[in-house]
Parts: structure tokens; sequence; C-alpha cells
């Protein structure tokens, strides 16, 4: 019983019922913690019924507010009896009953709003690919616009903007802009050499097609040695490119190394330390940490702020790139207009990734409760135990017939015989008077035990009677009010009547 409370009160927790602190189980539950529980749970099954959460200190408000709470949950379909009395004086049967009726509510809202609940990511997905799509296929006409438009001018302005970014290269960026331009300067200088070598067969006499020959044949060794390089070049760069992978690799391995060293030292150092206490070095790992996070916070905004005036300068240059074409301006509008769209959808499903993160932090927090396989052990105990049971009913029920058919033929036989006895004894007692003495003593007898199976059939039917009395008293034991409880609501009752009555006077005044 104490589990199937629990997993009531889970429940409730689940469907977003807030519970007041100490309410474990249905015995716990106290008039204003059941009041709130009632409140919130019809509130989610009907926005329209809207009831206070806590009960106020007047008498007569508390008396209000818990006959309507009843009757609206009689009005949902509620088959018990429900009364005002049941929240002000609850009882643990009464409890058990409506928190379990307000859960299958519940319930049963909570799967008919599952589609809506599952449709709507659905459509975000559907919707926010189509969005990006159409943003990339604006931004690249209008990019594409531009550059045919005017690629010089179009392209001096980011050169200007991006002067810090490069000059902030790496060392591998020059490195490979080096080859890159060495290994161009070599093919050019082989072009031009193949071009002066054309040019002079071209204007040689006739005479010297043998040297023209060699050259063109010079010519393609010289391109062959130019496609050889090209390809030394792509293999130099791939080489670059893992080697520089490598680095980074290499570098982050040594930076987290470095960290690990670096917190080994200071956890050596709190050890060591015995002027502080440990409470001294937590507290300066937290300033520090609070101290770090608020420079985060301060370079993200500063991030923000610069990220922010370059899409301004971005859309500046666009509008006044694409002030010459009218389609390129229309669709730079339509991008401006989904722009805010992609944003408020990027921040909906940065609110999602968090309430995730943190219900997977309270789902690991919480307490493991049995697993399903305990319960399906519990639920075949059960149901061998009633199979049983059933077993043991047919099998008294039936041994019962057979015994009242056996009682029921030796009382036939008795009477008979009783009859016989009866007959026989009563003309021999015509004739002898001892006898009928001795007839007279068995017809007394006979009453007599009558009246003892009369009896002792009342007695075992008042027994039963008392018994059935014992459990009604029992159960009304269990959900009796508490005097002392209806006295003080009593008076509280008559004092606020007194104070109504001599408020009267003043008002009709």
């Amino acid at each position: 019983m104490d589990e199937a409370q629990e997993i009531l009160i889970n429940s409730l927790e689940n469907s977003g019922i807030s519970l007041p602190a100490g309410v474990f189980k249905i015995k716990d539950l106290t008039e204003t913690a059941l009041v709130s529980i009632c409140s919130q749970s019809l509130r989610q099954i009907d926005n329209s019924l809207l009831f206070p959460t806590s009960l106020p200190d007047s008498m007569a408000e508390r008396f209000k507010i818990c006959s309507e709470i009843s009757s609206a949950v009689k009005k949902l379909g509620y088959r018990g009896d429900m009364s005002f009395n049941q929240f002000l004086y609850p009882s643990e049967e009464d409890s058990y009953k409506l928190v379990r009726f307000l859960v299958d509510k519940l319930s049963e809202i909570s799967e008919g709003g599952k589609e809506a609940d599952l449709n709507e990511p659905v459509a975000s997905l559907v919707v926010e690919p189509r969005v990006k799509e159409e943003v990339r296929e604006s931004s690249s006409t209008v990019s594409d616009e531009v550059i045919i438009n005017d690629p010089l001018d179009a392209s001096l302005p980011l050169q200007r903007n991006n002067e810090p970014a490069i000059a902030s290269l790496s060392k591998s960026e020059s490195l490979e802009s080096n080859a890159e331009d060495a290994g161009y300067e070599k093919e050019g200088e082989i072009m031009e050499n193949s071009s002066e070598i054309i040019k002079a067969a071209a204007d040689s006499p006739p005479q010297v097609n043998d040297s023209t020959t060699k050259l063109k044949q010079k010519l393609a060794s010289l391109q062959a040695s130019s496609s050889r390089l090209k390809s030394s070049i792509k293999e130099l760069r791939s080489q670059e490119t893992m080697l520089q992978k490598e680095v980074a690799e290499k570098t982050s391995e040594s930076h987290l190394l470095e960290v690990d060293n670096e917190l080994l030292k200071w956890a050596i150092r709190m050890t060591s330390d015995e002027q502080h206490p440990l409470d001294f070095h937590i507290e300066d790992l937290t300033r520090q940490l609070e101290s770090r996070r608020q420079s985060l916070l301060q370079l993200e905004a500063q991030c923000d702020a610069v990220e922010k005036s370059f899409s301004e300068k971005k859309r500046s240059l666009e509008e006044s790139r694409s002030m010459q074409n009218p389609e390129v301006l229309e669709k730079l509008h339509k991008v401006h207009e989904i722009e805010p769209e992609t944003e408020a959808i990027r921040s909906e499903i940065k609110k999602r990734e968090e309430e995730l993160s943190r219900l997977t932090v309270e789902l690991k927090s919480q307490p493991k409760g049995a697993s399903r396989k305990s319960y399906i052990q519990r639920i075949t105990e059960i149901t061998k135990n009633s199979r049983k049971q059933d077993a043991d009913i047919e099998r008294i029920l039936k041994e019962t017939r057979e015994l009242q058919l056996e009682s029921n033929s030796i009382q036939d036989r008795l009477h008979r015989t009783f009859t016989v006895v009866d007959e026989t004894v009563f003309r021999d007692a015509k004739k002898d008077p001892v006898r009928r003495q001795a007839y007279l003593l068995l017809t007394s007898i006979h009453e007599s035990f009558d009246l003892l199976s009369q009896k002792i059939l009342a007695t075992d039917r008042a027994r039963r009677a008392v018994t059935e009395q014992e459990a009604k008293l029992a159960k009304m034991a269990s959900n009796s009010l508490n005097m002392y409880k209806l006295q003080a609501d009593l008076e509280a009752i008559r004092r606020e009547n007194e104070f109504l009555e001599q408020q009267q006077p003043l008002r009709d005044a």
C-alpha cells in the first residue's frame, strides 16, 4: 500500500503538480496540501477551473472553497461521496481515492496532448531546413549578384574590415601561402620560357626545323616536370595539413596536461597548507570560478557586439550594392524577414536543450525505484494467489453444498424416524401410564432440542452481525473526525459570526 501511495505521489510530480514540502505518501497530506493538489490538477484538466492553492484564515471562505472544489471534482465524474468535509477533515482512504481519480484524469489529458507535443518538434524540424535552404539560396544569389556587378569594389571594404584578421594569420598559413607562391612562380617561369621558345621557333628560318622539334620536346618535358611539381606540391600540402592537425592535437593534449598539472599542484598546496582550512581553499576556488565566468560572459557580450556590428556593416553594404538590382533587393528583404524567424527557432532550440539538460540532471538525481521486473513478479504472484484463492473458494463452496445436502438428508431421516417412533410410543402410551410419562418426556426433549438449534442459529447470525458491525466501526474509527479540530473550527465560526454581528450596526448607521 505504501508503494502504491508513493507511485501516486510520483505520478502527480511527473504531471507537473508541485507538492508541499514533506509530502511523500497519501497519509502525509494535510487539508492545505490536498486543496493545493486538487486546485493545480483541476487547473491542468480545465483552464477555466481556477481555485486558490491555499486555504484562507476565514472559516466561511474555507467552507466555500472546499465546497466549490468538491462540486468541480464531482462534475468531472468522481463516483464516490464528495463534500467539503473530505478536504477540511481528510481521511487516508478518501484522499487515496481522490488522488487516484485525479491521476487518472491527468494521464488522460497528457495522452490527449501527446500528439500535439510530438507534432510541434516535427513541424519545427520540417520548417527549419526549409528556412535555412531559402536563406542559403537567397544569400548565395545576393552574393553572386554583388560579385558580378562590381567585384573589385565589393571586395575592397571586406579587405579593409578584415585587416586585423589578416594580420593575425598563423605561421602555418604563411608557410602554405609561400609554398603556393613558390609553386606558381616556378610554373610561371616554365610557361614564360616555353612561350619564348615557341616565338623563337616561329621566327626562325626553315633550316632550323630540327632545332624546333627539339625545342618542342623540351617544352613537353618541361610541362611534364611542371605537372610533377604540381602533384608534389599537392602532396606536400596534404602532409602539411596532416602535420598541422597533429600539432593541434598535441597542443591540446599538452594544454590538458598543463591544466591537470596545475590542478595537482593546487591540490598538493591545499593539502600541505596547515594555516588555512579546507573551506578557505574551496571559497577561493569558487571566487576564481566566478571571476572566470564573469570574464567569459563579458567576452561573449563583446563578441556579440562585434558580430552585430559586422552583420550591420554587411547588411548596409549588401543593401547599397543591391540598390541597382530590384530583384536582389527583394531577395535581401526576404532574407531579413526570415532572419528573425531563424533566430527565434535557434533560441527555442537552445531553450529546449537547456530544459533537456535540466531534466536529465533531475532524472539522474531522482532515487531509483523498483524495476519493472519486480512489479511484473509481484503482479504474477498476486495473480497466482488470486487463482489459488478462487480454487479454495470453489472447493469450500462444493464441500458446503455437499454438507448441506447431507444435513438435509439426515434431517429427513430424523424426521421420518421421529414420526415412526412418535406414533409407536403414542400407541403404547395410551395403554400404560408409565409409557405415557416417557412419551411426554420424549416430546419435551425434542422441543428442547428444537429450541436449542434455533438459539444456536440465532447466535451464529448475531455473531456474524457483530463481526460486520465491528468492521464498520473500525472503518468509521479510521475515518472519524478529530473532535478537537471540529471544536476549534466551531469556535472560529462563532467568533466570526460575533464579529459580523458587531459590524452590522455600524454598516446600518
